[in-house]
């Protein structure tokens, strides 16, 4: 299953890729986020998504790019979807996404509420071509 792409220029200083994605049936705009090893959402979907949100205690704190630890909460999603292929009962980490929203707004690119990471990538043993902007997602596991 292909699903297409919008790779964005920012600056100089490199790419990123986006996507359209459905969360329990509503749209969202994504980042393609391959070195990011969970897929996260900005936690004020919660509301609009009818979701509450918990702490696990195994993987209460994530490592980000940031020194340090992050303290994460998590929701469950019954549904994602990227085009016709679904993904059930996930776990996505929440987070203020207020100040990336903001740089993105900066510089004139359209801000985006999920973050799609090496957890829903790799289960859907999903492959990136730059050149056709397209994401192929070859299985569901």
């Amino acid at each position: 299953m292909d699903i297409n792409l919008k790779i964005e220029q920012l600056g100089d200083e490199g790419f990123h890729v986006f996507c359209r994605i459905k969360l329990n049936g509503i749209f969202y705009r994504a980042l393609i986020d391959t070195g990011a090893s969970k897929s996260v959402m900005d936690k004020k979907l919660l509301s609009e998504l009818q979701l509450r949100s918990f702490s696990l205690t195994s993987d209460h704190q994530m490592l980000g790019i940031q020194p340090g630890e992050l303290d994460v909460e998590f929701t469950h999603i019954r549904e994602i979807k990227l085009g016709r292929v679904k993904f059930e009962n996930m776990v996505l980490g929440l987070l203020d996404m207020d100040h990336v929203q903001e740089q993105y707004r900066s510089l004139n690119i359209k801000p985006f509420e999920v973050i799609i990471g090496g957890d829903l990538l790799s289960s859907g043993n999903a492959v990136i071509d730059y050149g056709l902007k397209k994401l192929t997602i070859h299985s569901v596991r």
